[in-house]
């Protein structure tokens, strides 16, 4: 019972409580359930309906690759000059990109103990003349001696054995003077030809040694334009074939050359291969070495048939595509041969005849069988080959306009 002077409160019973907060939410829940059974029921009517789908009818038409890549300005001929002893580096004459003359110093190694080599095999050599002058004059007094009966063949024999040591004393002292001098000439590094400084790797105070490269130098004025290529690129290339080149920093200025060596190794590091081009006729401004270049090449593929790359379908395990029959406007997926990849298209060898609707446009929604339309009727497809662009229900050109491609038609 309540106490007097309080109001009594009402307690909602628990399964009433329940039902008030479940009867909104069974109420969407039949309303799901409906909605569900009403689009289950309409599935196979829309199924029924042709599907708008985007064709073009095949058709060989000439095509053309054009690859792209950057590269960089190199000479074609780069000599590496190196000591041919090693030491500590006391100077280094030159920088790069200057310009020096066949023969001119470019840096010096410390020489101290090559002169001290030297200043001991000269004195070597000196000594060594004295006494070979020495013993020629006894040789020569006791011949004289002897013709005149004077002394005995075994002094002339004795005189004649020192005279002999003495000579080859001499000769060797005057080699070792030779290497002593050739020791000395190597701690000076001179240019074997003329032309442009392109590196320096190393700066006065360094320690080298034999054989390390010091500086490189651009030789004979030609120029190569290097390229590093996906391996599928250079497979298409041939010896002195054309390419367009254009400086990336003013593709204003542009210039001619031709395949020059393509490597046969792939770099292990980067997936590439090395092509060099080499320029033809270099512009007015010659470029200066590692300046960035751009380089096209065109190919001619001949007369093919090349699709979209939206058309391209699997059918065990192979590439279909999806072809239409004009008659009852059903679609049944058909193997064929791809002769090669583009960037956005394909290149059919076989499986397709001229004249045939294949689907480029929503290829992906259909199944065998499957009935389609187009705007236009069958004839609205163009032609394959010619710009990539697909006939669709929206217009007669088709959806999706033209695609971009690096394989062009002419």
């Amino acid at each position: 019972m309540a106490r007097p002077g309080h109001r009594m409160a009402w307690i909602e019973p628990a399964a009433e409580s329940a039902r008030r907060f479940l009867r909104p939410v069974m109420a969407a829940a039949f309303a799901s359930a409906a909605l569900i059974g009403a689009t289950a029921g309409a599935a196979p009517a829309a199924g029924r309906l042709p599907l708008k789908v985007g064709v073009v009818r095949v058709a060989p038409q000439p095509v053309e690759t054009v690859s792209a890549l950057t590269g960089e300005i190199v000479p074609r001929r780069e000599i590496s000059t190196a000591f041919a002893v090693g030491g500590r580096v006391i100077a280094v004459n030159t920088d790069i990109g200057e310009k020096v003359t066949a023969g001119e110093v470019l840096a010096r190694l410390d020489s101290v103990q090559q002169q001290q080599g030297v200043a001991a095999a000269r004195a070597a050599v000196e000594s060594a003349k004295a006494n070979l002058d020495q013993a020629q004059r006894d040789f020569r007094r006791q011949e004289g001696l002897l013709a005149s009966g004077s002394t005995t063949r075994l002094r002339r024999d004795e005189a004649e054995r020192q005279f002999l040591i003495a000579r080859a004393r001499y000769e060797r002292a005057r080699a070792s003077l030779r290497q002593a001098e050739k020791a000395l000439a190597d701690t000076v590094l001179k240019a074997p030809e003329s032309g442009i400084i392109t590196a320096r790797l190393a700066d006065p105070g360094a320690v080298v040694g034999a054989a390390r490269t010091v500086l490189k130098l651009a030789v004979g004025g030609a120029l190569d334009a290097r390229f590093d290529a996906p391996e599928q690129i250079p497979s298409r290339l041939v010896a002195r074939f054309p390419v367009r080149l254009a400086l990336l920093d003013d593709p204003r200025v542009v210039f001619s050359g031709h395949v020059r060596e393509i490597s046969p190794l792939i770099n292990p590091a980067t997936g590439t291969v090395e092509v060099k081009v080499a320029i033809d006729a270099p512009p007015d401004a010659t470029p200066d070495f590692g300046q960035a270049v751009r380089g096209r090449v065109r190919r001619s593929l001949g007369a093919v048939i090349a699709l979209p790359s939206s058309a391209l379908m699997s059918s065990g395990g192979g590439p279909a595509v999806w072809v239409v029959d004009p008659a009852s406007q059903r679609v049944h997926l058909r193997a064929i041969t791809v002769s090669a990849f583009l960037d956005e298209r394909f290149i059919v060898a076989s499986g397709l005849r001229p004249g045939e609707l294949v689907v480029v446009y929503g290829a992906y929604l259909l199944f065998p069988d499957r009935r389609v339309r187009f705007a236009g009727g069958p004839a609205a497809g163009r032609q394959a080959g010619r710009g990539g662009s697909a006939a669709s229900a929206g217009n007669a050109a088709g959806v999706g306009g033209a695609a971009k491609t690096e394989a062009q038609s002419k």
